[in-house]
């Protein structure tokens, strides 16, 4: 029987990328969420609202649960309370009714949870000091992540760069300036 897996932010950069690998994986039933940019075949989700998560959860149950979903405009998280609650309070949402139903997640992180200040690369053994609200709010989502299900994985990744529709990654900023 295949697995049932659920990728929260699917019309993002990565996970776009992640629905296109599992999507021919034959031991995998799997589900996408978009937020605003509408995409067919995918379920709509506000994860900042606790009732949509629910009902998202109750449909699919998931077994596993991809987050690569947040507000990532480092600029944005630092002045703006909607990143904050959305990245926040989403996770939360997803969390809490990931161990209703028994799920394991995959959280997508970032470097950002270091200061930038070692001069060789870091390890998972390296002190974690955000020096930005993105960083920050990555680091509080790692840790709640991590206390909801002792099988939760983190996955910390560093420039993100490739093809998406919204031209928003790091990669299109320079090209775009």
């Amino acid at each position: 029987m295949a697995k049932k897996v659920l990728v929260v932010g699917a019309t993002g950069l990565v996970g776009t990328y992640l629905m296109n690998v599992m999507a021919y994986m034959p031991t995998i039933d799997l589900y996408g969420t978009y937020c605003s940019q509408f995409v067919s075949g995918l379920i709509p989700l506000q994860m900042e609202n606790s009732k949509d998560v629910g009902d998202v959860f109750r449909t699919i149950r998931p077994e596993v649960v991809y987050v690569p979903a947040f507000i990532s405009n480092v600029d944005r998280c630092e002045v703006d309370g909607y990143a904050r609650r959305i990245n926040l309070g989403g996770i939360m949402n997803i969390v809490d009714k990931a161990r209703s139903y028994d799920a394991q997640i995959v959280f997508i992180s970032s470097a950002y949870v270091f200061d930038g200040t070692k001069s060789t690369p870091y390890t998972i053994f390296d002190p974690c000091m955000p020096i930005q609200q993105y960083g920050i709010q990555k680091l509080k989502c790692e840790d709640m992540v991590l206390m909801g299900r002792a099988d939760s994985i983190v996955v910390r990744t560093s420039n993100v760069i490739g093809r998406e529709t919204t031209r928003k990654n790091y990669g299109y900023r320079v090209l775009d300036s």
